[in-house]
C-alpha cells in the first residue's frame, strides 16, 4: 500500500517538489498513451532496492491494471500530516484516468485575493456549472494542520506566564521576610560600613542561589518528561538547547526582578533605629 497522487503537468514545478531523476508529466500522458508514472525516494528503495527506478514496470489498480512504467523520482515529502514520517507515494497522470475533482495549484506572484477573484471568473466562461471551493493558499492549509499545536502552545503560554508571575510574588515574599529577619544583621554591618551596594548584593546572591536551584533542580525534570512534551510540538525538538536557554535566563531574570524591592529597602534599613529596637 502507498499513497497515490493523480497530478497534471507542470505539478512538481508548481509546488516546489525536486525531481531527482526522469522527468515530469506532460500532456502527452493521456488516455491513449503508454502509462507511466513518478514515485518519490522512499518507493523506489522500498520496492526497487539498490537498482535504478527509471524504467521498471509495475501494476496499479489505480489505472486499472495496466502495465505501467516509472518515469521520473521526485524527492520525498509529507503527505497528510506535518507530523508524519515520509511514506511511500506514487504519482500518475490525472490525464490517463477518471479521477473526479481535481485540485488546482497556482504559483503566484499577487495577492491571494485578487487571484480568487479572476479564477471565479475565467471558470464561470468557461462553463458555469463547474464549481471553485476551498480556495487558500498553502501556508494557510498548513496553519490549519497546525491548530491544535498553536490552541496548545497559547494555553501554555498563558499557564507559563501566570506560573511565571506566581513565583515572582512568591519569591518577592519570600524575600521580604528574610530581609525583615535579618534587619539587625543588616544594621550591624551598616554601622560597621557596609556600603548600599553591597547590602543590595547580598540580597541579589541569596536570591541567585535560590533560583539556580530551582532551574537545576527543573532542567532534569523537564528532560524527563521530553518524550510526553514531543508529541505536541513541531518544527523544535523537546530537547532543543537554546529553548532551554532561554527559559533558564528568563527564570532567573525574574527572579532578580522579583529580589529587586526587597533589596532596596535593605540598603535603606537605619542602622540606628534598628540597633535601638533591638
Amino acid at each position: 500500500m502507498t499513497y497515490l497522487n493523480a497530478i497534471g503537468p507542470g505539478y512538481f514545478s508548481t509546488i516546489g517538489a525536486t525531481l531527482v531523476r526522469g522527468r515530469e508529466f506532460t500532456r502527452r500522458d493521456r488516455a491513449g498513451a503508454p502509462y507511466v508514472a513518478v514515485v518519490n525516494e522512499q518507493m523506489a528503495k522500498k520496492f526497487w532496492p539498490g537498482r535504478d527506478p527509471i524504467g521498471q514496470r509495475f501494476k496499479s489498480s489505480a489505472l486499472g491494471g495496466n502495465d505501467t512504467e516509472v518515469v521520473g523520482v521526485v524527492r520525498d515529502s509529507i503527505y497528510r500530516d506535518l507530523r508524519e514520517t515520509k511514506p511511500e507515494i506514487l504519482y500518475v497522470p490525472w490525464l490517463q484516468g477518471d479521477f473526479g475533482s481535481a485540485t488546482l495549484h497556482l504559483r503566484i506572484a499577487t495577492g491571494p485575493a485578487a487571484v480568487f477573484n479572476q479564477l471565479r471568473a475565467m471558470a464561470r466562461a468557461v462553463d458555469r456549472a463547474v464549481p471553485l471551493y476551498a480556495m487558500r493558499t498553502l501556508d494557510t492549509q498548513i496553519g490549519e494542520t497546525l491548530s491544535t499545536e498553536r490552541m496548545l502552545a497559547t494555553v501554555s503560554t498563558i499557564l507559563g506566564a501566570l506560573a511565571m508571575v506566581l513565583a515572582m510574588v512568591g519569591l518577592y515574599s519570600v524575600l521580604a521576610n528574610a530581609v525583615a529577619q535579618r534587619a539587625r544583621e543588616i544594621g550591624i554591618r551598616m554601622a560597621l560600613g557596609a556600603e548600599r551596594m553591597q547590602v543590595i548584593g547580598m540580597v541579589m546572591s541569596d536570591t541567585l542561589r535560590m533560583v539556580l536551584i530551582g532551574v537545576v533542580v527543573g532542567i532534569p525534570v523537564s528532560l524527563a518528561a521530553s518524550r510526553w512534551i514531543a508529541s505536541f510540538l513541531y518544527g523544535i525538538k523537546a530537547q532543543d538547547p537554546i529553548t532551554y536557554v532561554g527559559i533558564a535566563v528568563l527564570v532567573i531574570a525574574a527572579g532578580l526582578a522579583a529580589a529587586y524591592i526587597p533589596s532596596r529597602r535593605a540598603c535603606r534599613v537605619d542602622p540606628m533605629v534598628v540597633l535601638r529596637y533591638d
